[in-house]
């Protein structure tokens, strides 16, 4: 489908917004910071009025989701992985390149996680320009040894054992685990520097911060909602929380609720309360955490067992949000599922398109009634990574639901639920765009900016140490 017929068919089925303006929002955006993402949704009812729909979870700005998805044409063996670089990375390579912003050097793909993933974009973007492009790992150095690339000038240099070090013009960013300590975040885009796809200041600003994320969205909500387009929807997010203040507003919201630290990702400080004795285990798990703040969300579960919490953009209207789950099985399960939906946009001519799509479902399945026992977070966790060790996953693919498989039908979910997927995709993206473009006033990172929407001294020092570590100058 073109975005036309998407935006078409969702304004049918959604006869309340405006057409003409959603699909120009649609199809005229064009990043700045933010040129891919992934979000993951899940596929919600709503207690009070009987309607499902698509809810927001999170947005990754460094999301797998290629190596999971079908080829859409079989002659084109590249897939998502050369759809998404020709439609962002590429385009704004060539720009920049044009205007003289870009260093002599080479091509380049940095990752710290996922091999699978960052190899095939490496292998992606060689053959459509012809060219070398070389796999660099960001490690922890405290764990894997030293650092294989050194930053100097704004530039990225590749430190390749038997050769002089390697500079490299452009790459595609696979950094998963706080980029903001392994990459600068001040990296001007107006003048001579190395190009990385995404940015670190598109983590900060929403991708890799669910805190600012949060608010992000809630700031282009305000935006969207005084006039006859959608708004994001989320639970309800209670932002700035400190450690000693959770238990109140886990009790705020009727004694359930989902704890995040807003730094972490692959399913790492996530947190599902539902008794007393999981929000012990919350708070002698986290009790020594280096970050001060948390975000609480309402707990989306079994209609009998979720929070109390407001709709989007309502704040004054109470709702409970429950998971459709999947079709039951030939036992009777219902198991929770998630939808990751990568887009991407393109920065020179404009305008959004879907490049991957799967969907993940939980270990044990949704229970109807809970005891003291009773594992949640099994019941509610969908991220398929496992922590091997310090900086090292392995994925649990046995829970991944692919779209060329039948047991993608199980997810329940047709066309329209799809659109309305990637029509929320495409407004996180763009809210996320904003936020970084907020914090990169004047092509540097505004600290005091960034402070205002997160205030976390921990996570701040981590910036600073990780720019003054990447910003070197040549003597």
């Amino acid at each position: 489908m073109s975005n036309t017929q998407r935006i078409k068919r969702y304004c049918h089925t959604h006869s309340d917004k405006d057409q003409e303006t959603l699909l120009k929002l649609i199809t005229d955006f064009k990043p700045k910071h933010l040129m891919w993402c992934g979000t993951d949704l899940m596929y919600v009812n709503e207690r009070e009025t009987g309607r499902s729909f698509m809810t927001v979870i999170e947005t990754n700005s460094c999301a797998s989701g290629q190596k999971s998805n079908p080829l859409y044409d079989e002659n084109v063996e590249d897939g998502g992985y050369g759809t998404l670089l020709r439609h962002c990375f590429i385009p704004e390579l060539h720009r920049r390149s044009g205007l003289g912003l870009l260093p002599e050097g080479n091509l380049g793909v940095i990752y710290d996680k996922n091999l699978m993933e960052a190899s095939g974009y490496a292998a992606a973007l060689a053959d459509a320009l012809d060219e070398e492009v070389h796999l660099i790992p960001v490690w922890n150095e405290d764990v894997f040894g030293p650092h294989v690339t050194k930053w100097e000038n704004n530039v990225l240099y590749f430190l390749r054992e038997g050769t002089a070090p390697i500079p490299i013009r452009a790459v595609f960013r696979y950094v998963t685990q706080k980029p903001w300590q392994r990459l600068p975040v001040d990296l001007p885009s107006d003048s001579l520097s190395t190009f990385v796809c995404n940015p670190v200041i598109a983590c900060l600003a929403g991708g890799r911060n669910k805190m600012v994320a949060a608010k992000a969205y809630d700031n282009f909500n305000i935006e969207l909602s005084i006039t006859q387009l959608p708004v994001i929807r989320t639970p309800t997010t209670i932002r700035d929380v400190k450690f000693e203040d959770v238990r109140k507003w886990i009790k705020r919201l009727g004694g359930f609720g989902c704890i995040k630290v807003p730094y972490s990702n692959a399913g790492q400080g996530v947190y599902t309360v539902t008794n007393e004795r999981e929000l012990c285990e919350f708070e002698e798990s986290e009790k020594n955490n280096m970050y001060s703040l948390y975000i609480i969300q309402s707990l989306i579960a079994n209609s009998q067992w979720s929070s109390k919490g407001h709709a989007a953009g309502a704040l004054d209207k109470s709702v409970t949000l429950y998971h459709n789950g999947t079709i039951p099985n030939k036992k009777g399960n219902i198991f929770v599922a998630d939808l990751r939906l990568q887009v991407c946009a393109n920065p020179v001519k404009g305008g959004f398109m879907p490049v991957a799509m799967y969907a993940r479902r939980a270990h044990k399945p949704l229970a109807n009634e809970l005891d003291e026992n009773s594992d949640t977070w099994a019941q509610l966790g969908t991220n398929l990574s496992v922590v091997q060790g310090e900086g090292l996953f392995s994925t649990e693919a046995g829970r991944l639901l692919l779209m060329d498989r039948k047991d993608f039908d199980t997810l329940g979910l047709g066309i329209d639920s799809l659109i309305d997927a990637y029509v929320q995709a495409c407004l996180c993206h763009i809210a996320i765009d904003r936020m970084a473009e907020w914090l990169n006033e004047g092509e540097k990172f505004n600290e005091m900016f960034f402070r205002s929407v997160c205030n976390d001294d921990k996570l701040l020092e981590e910036i600073a140490e990780g720019n003054r570590r990447n910003s070197k100058t040549s003597d």
